[in-house]
């Protein structure tokens, strides 16, 4: 039980009450073992999927995205065939309550039958500190797909406003820089990294919570969050803006950086390129500023009854 002796040791160092580990603790822990094994199994099965190359109109949408196989084997990308018989494999080593709390399939009613909540879709595994995975995304690459994209369900060892996508990776870096870029999707996070720009992480498709921004700061006191150049990302980054302003800290930062209109971090870099972005990150602007430059746009000044 290492992760409990670890607690023990470092508990006993530090001159603390030892944690006595109850039953439900260890019950926890052997929870968590196999909700890790059950989602890591799930994504070696769709990374070896994806590289067989079998799917052609697959392999089509990432070539259009400008994702190389490079970064599909350092982020491990995925997909999930429409049709898959990767929950029976599962059930030789699982019963059927663990791989429920997965999160990876749901029970038709109307079928009868388990089915996989990713199928014909790419699939990003969202990684813990450790670099673990214990969440999925997945983006749909037909347009008949009635969402665009989904996300693991929340589940007793995911909370989707708690975590940072690459945040694993990211941390690594910590002491050589002290900013980090904040994106909104994966493949922003991805097409950044390809062009070198390595210190980025994801949202996971919420507007920025007070729990991501005491994650990031732990590691760098200068994040810049860069979110989409037209109208909602603006007002999603003005969000995040008066959730955060409360949590400031005299050593830490937050800056926010426009991209111009119509264009995400994904599309830009990948048009101008990483000096063309870390040129334009220049002209990110505290956090005091964006408020106050936010609303002061829509205020007519000829008009004082707006004032």
């Amino acid at each position: 039980y290492k992760f409990g002796e670890a607690v023990k040791t470092l508990a006993i160092e530090a001159g603390m009450q030892p944690y006595r580990f109850t039953k439900q603790d260890e019950e926890k822990e052997n929870r968590w073992k196999t909700y890790k094994n059950i989602l890591e199994k799930y994504t070696t099965y769709c990374h070896e999927q994806l590289l067989s190359e079998k799917y052609s109109e697959v392999n089509q949408y990432l070539n259009k995205r400008n994702i190389t196989k490079k970064e599909i084997i350092f982020f491990k990308i995925g997909y999930a065939p429409l049709k898959n018989n990767f929950y029976d494999q599962l059930r030789k080593e699982f019963k059927d309550e663990q791989i429920a709390l997965s999160g990876i399939y749901y029970f038709d009613e109307n079928k009868k039958v388990q089915v996989d909540r990713f199928r014909n879709r790419i699939i990003f595994p969202v990684k813990n500190l450790n670099g673990s995975v214990f969440a999925l995304g997945g983006r749909a690459f037909s347009k008949t797909s009635i969402a665009k994209y989904i996300n693991s369900p929340e589940t007793e060892f995911y909370k989707k406003g708690n975590n940072l996508y690459n945040i694993d990776e990211v941390k690594k870096i910590r002491g050589k820089i002290d900013s980090a870029f904040v994106v909104e999707g994966y493949v922003d996070v991805i097409s950044l990294h390809k062009f070198g720009v390595q210190n980025t992480v994801a949202n996971l498709g919420t507007a920025m919570t007070e729990r991501q921004i005491e994650l990031i700061w732990k590691f760098f006191k200068n994040p810049i969050i860069c979110l989409d150049g037209d109208l909602s990302g603006q007002k999603a980054a003005l969000r995040a803006a008066e959730r955060i302003f409360p949590l400031m800290k005299p050593d830490c930062n937050v800056y926010f950086l426009k991209l111009p209109d119509k264009f995400d971090p994904d599309s830009y870099v990948n048009k101008n390129g990483k000096e063309s972005f870390l040129k334009l990150s220049e002209n990110k602007i505290d956090i005091q500023n964006f408020i106050w430059e936010s609303y002061f746009k829509e205020v007519n000044i000829d008009d004082p009854y707006s004032l």
